[in-house]
């Protein structure tokens, strides 16, 4: 844990935490295979140069902290008219 303090002589603390964030994505394909190939070419670890979260808050606060780390699978691939969600 890294602790940094500053000028009011508060603390700054480093939380680290894991947060599940499921994603969609619109991909355009000749059929389900295809799509679902494009996907997992885009969403592929080594593919992926550097990843961001921003959150808004419901007081309006926005945060955005580091992404230490991420996996990237695929569970569902459907028609963009399915009501999957």
């Amino acid at each position: 844990m890294n602790i940094l303090e500053n000028k009011q002589g508060l603390k700054q603390f480093e939380v680290n935490a894991t947060v599940e964030l499921p994603i969609s994505l619109i991909i355009e394909a000749m059929d389900i295979n295809e799509a679902e190939f494009k996907a997992d070419c885009q969403l592929n670890e080594m593919s992926i140069q550097q990843a961001f979260v921003t959150f808004l808050l419901q007081n309006g606060n926005v945060i955005s902290p580091i992404v230490n780390d991420f996996f990237c699978q695929i569970d569902y691939v459907g028609s963009a008219e399915d009501e999957r969600y």
